[in-house]
């Protein structure tokens, strides 16, 4: 499977988890301040609710380097949805070992979009 077919199935399948509420698509500025504290504070939510912020760019400015910290650190607290987007982005930025590496942590713990994507994608030697 081309690159481009993955990236598109890595989020395709995204969507599959992201259920939790808070997603970034439903805070406004203010919301979005108290999300930052929280993330600042260790809260794997805001932190993976912050970085999905910093990379499609809603209510600040678009920065990889932020997506990848905050998504990095809500994924190494064991959050799927933050491992599932960093995996996305990871290969969106073209560097499959580490999007392969995110994906099959998230599929260990639990995400049906990672499962899925890790067995599309013939990832099962991992």
């Amino acid at each position: 499977m081309n690159m481009f077919k993955a990236v598109f199935l890595i989020f395709a399948l995204f969507s599959l988890c992201v259920i939790a509420p808070g997603w970034v698509g439903a805070v406004d500025s203010q919301e979005f301040q108290s999300i930052h504290k929280l993330a600042k504070q260790g809260d794997s939510e805001a932190q993976r609710v912050l970085g999905e912020a910093y990379a499609a760019g809603y209510l600040v400015t678009a920065d990889r380097d932020q997506a990848l910290k905050w998504l990095s650190l809500s994924a190494y607290q064991g959050n799927a949805t933050a491992q599932m987007s960093l995996a996305s982005l990871y290969a969106k930025m073209g560097q499959k070992d580490k999007a392969e590496h995110w994906l099959e942590t998230a599929k260990r713990n639990g995400c049906i979009g990672a499962a899925r994507s890790v067995s599309e994608m013939g990832l099962n030697s991992l």
